[in-house]
């Protein structure tokens, strides 16, 4: 028998697993079969964010304040495409040695930072970010001794959410049914960028900048 303390800490970990369930899912669709970059509308315009669009359109940037570009030019990904079909996976599972290790390698070693400009000015893409949030709440979710910070866990629920909406993908799926498990029908081919090319260019970028250290020092 559980107690009462046991019991809410049960429902309060299948409430949290089922929103990661649901979060990772939609969340996968986007992250490796996306098509489209469109420009996003946020749910409350920044005040920055009508500068940073016109300093966009700008083609030499100091990446000083604000002056850098709204996105990473990686060279060949609006042409690097692969086709898949969206599935269920055996990898990636969520208390295993073997599956943490595999959700610790979606972010590069170094956290994904890239080094831009003239002076190395750090910066991240949404798709690590998205990544470390993803693996964020699969570690509240095997969290029973309350180590992972419920403020950082909102943090991650709230900008998924946020891209998923920024991004509004499109594909139709087909329904079964209105409610409960296997509802809709989710594993249909997608046309995808091809996300390799992405840690590619982090890996060349991140290979540069430690060159770049180097040479300083010499």
């Amino acid at each position: 028998m559980f107690n009462d303390d046991e019991e809410n800490l049960s429902s309060s970990r299948l409430r949290l697993a089922m929103a990661f369930l649901a979060a990772s899912t939609v969340f996968t669709a986007i992250l490796a079969f996306a098509t489209l970059n469109q420009p996003c509308v946020s749910e409350a315009i920044h005040p920055k964010a009508k500068l940073l669009e016109e300093i966009s359109q700008v083609q030499n940037y100091s990446y000083l304040g604000y002056d850098y570009p709204q996105n990473w030019n990686v060279r060949g990904l609006s042409n690097s495409t692969v086709y898949v079909y969206v599935g269920n996976s055996e990898h990636y599972t969520l208390d295993t040695d073997l599956g943490i290790s595999e959700w610790d390698r979606l972010v590069p070693p170094d956290g994904g930072i890239l080094h831009l400009g003239p002076d190395q000015r750090p910066f991240s893409i949404s798709m690590f970010h998205q990544l470390r949030c993803l693996n964020i709440i699969r570690a509240g979710l095997m969290d029973s001794r309350g180590v992972v910070d419920a403020q950082l866990l909102r943090h991650c629920m709230n900008y998924l959410r946020q891209m998923m909406l920024c991004r509004a993908d499109g594909q139709l799926q087909s329904v079964r049914r209105s409610t409960g498990g296997g509802a809709t029908t989710w594993n249909q081919p997608r046309v995808c960028r091809d996300w390799r090319t992405v840690y590619e260019a982090a890996d060349a970028n991140s290979r540069d900048y430690e060159q770049d250290i180097q040479d300083r020092v010499l």
